[in-house]
This record gives structure tokens, C-alpha cells and sequence, in this order.
């Protein structure tokens, strides 16, 4: 019994889990993609270095500098399975889908180490990105970690004790990461009713009857 409530709180039931689920693994994957490839170009010093009170303010720094995008290709992978079943309301589900995403991203609160104007920007990024998924073909991890492999390298903190940089270390990690959160996203979420459920909160548009003409 304990193993099947396990899986039913995993389970995507609907906007509400579907939209925390979008915004901790995009969390996690920022953490994650930034903390690791430190580590890795630190190599044994890795936790002397982190526990280094300057370091690891910029390490911060960078993980929600990270957020963000992170949130755009997470949300990218969420769109890529969801478009199948979205059929004629296509439009309507990626309207949903957008705005399931920047509510998450609203409740968070400004991070000290960003500030309100590079986290607004940041937000009209998010935004704009992710309303540019209705004119781009679907995009497999691979190229979605080799679209943004750079960003990531740019925002890495920098420490003379830090080893060389390895893009392609840093690509492989990403590919990885979204790998695992588009199976995970794909198998715990009943995706038809999940994209209705989105489509829902396109606002209706009133329509009214034109006068008839006078006879």
C-alpha cells in the first residue's frame, strides 16, 4: 500500500502537479547543471572551494540566474509532449501551458542575489521564449542542451581554482538531465486530459450578433 500512494503523489493528475512538477525539476536542473560543473572542474578542492563564503555567494548566484532558462526548457519538453494531443487547440494548451509556468515563477520570491530589475527581465525572457514554441518545430533534448550550453557556461562563477572549462562535459550533463525529465513527465501524466485541462484557461472570446439589416 505504501508503495501505490507513492506513486499516486507522483503521479500528473492535472495544471496544479503538472505546474510544480515543471517548476522543481527546472529548479533542480539550474541547482543541479551549476553546482555539478563546479565541482567537476574543481575536482578535489571542490568542497574547499564551496565552502568558500565569496564562491559560493556567486555560486548562488548562478543557480537562479539559471532558473529561468531552465524553466524555458523544461517548459520546452512539457510543450514537445503535450503537442500530439493538443489537436485544433493547439494555441489555446501552449496559452495554458505559459501561464501554469509563469504563475510558478511569480511566487517565487525575487532572489536577493538577482534583484527586481534583472528578475523582471528575466521573466519577459521566460515569457517571450516559450511563446516562440508555437512557431518552432518540436525539439529533442539533444538539441535543446546544445541551444543552451552556452548560457550556462556564461553564467558559471569564476575562481582561479576552478580547472578549464568543458563544454562538452556540460552539454552531455544538460542532455541528460532533460532526458530523464521528459521520460518522467511523458509516463506520469495523462497527457489528453492534461492538455484540455490547459486549453481551459484561454480566456473565452465574447462574440455578439451583427444587427440585422432594416428591411
Amino acid at each position: 500500500m505504501a508503495l501505490l500512494d507513492h506513486f499516486r503523489r507522483r503521479a500528473i493528475r492535472d495544471q496544479v502537479t503538472a505546474g510544480a512538477f515543471i517548476d522543481e525539476q527546472a529548479l533542480h536542473l539550474a541547482e543541479s547543471c551549476v553546482r555539478d560543473y563546479c565541482k567537476l572542474r574543481a575536482g578535489e578542492g571542490a568542497d574547499a572551494l564551496i565552502a568558500d563564503a565569496a564562491f559560493a555567494a556567486a555560486l548562488d548566484k548562478a543557480c537562479w540566474e539559471a532558473y529561468p532558462r531552465a524553466l524555458v526548457m523544461v517548459g520546452t519538453i512539457a510543450e514537445a509532449s503535450l503537442r500530439p494531443y493538443a489537436g485544433e487547440n493547439a494555441h489555446a494548451v501552449l496559452f495554458g501551458l505559459i501561464t501554469m509556468i509563469l504563475d510558478h515563477f511569480d511566487q517565487r520570491p525575487v532572489p536577493r542575489t538577482i534583484g527586481d530589475v534583472e528578475w523582471r527581465a528575466a521573466r519577459a525572457d521566460l515569457e517571450r521564449s516559450l511563446s516562440d514554441l508555437a512557431r518552432t518545430r518540436t525539439q529533442t533534448p539533444e538539441e535543446l542542451a546544445r541551444d543552451h550550453s552556452s548560457f550556462y557556461l556564461a553564467i558559471m562563477p569564476l575562481h582561479p581554482k576552478l580547472g578549464a572549462d568543458d563544454f562538452a562535459a556540460l552539454t552531455n550533463q544538460l542532455k541528460l538531465s532533460l532526458w530523464h525529465i521528459r521520460e518522467a513527465f511523458a509516463q506520469r501524466s495523462n497527457l489528453l486530459a492534461l492538455a484540455g485541462e490547459l486549453a481551459g484557461r484561454m480566456p473565452k472570446v465574447e462574440t455578439t450578433e451583427a444587427p440585422s439589416a432594416p428591411a
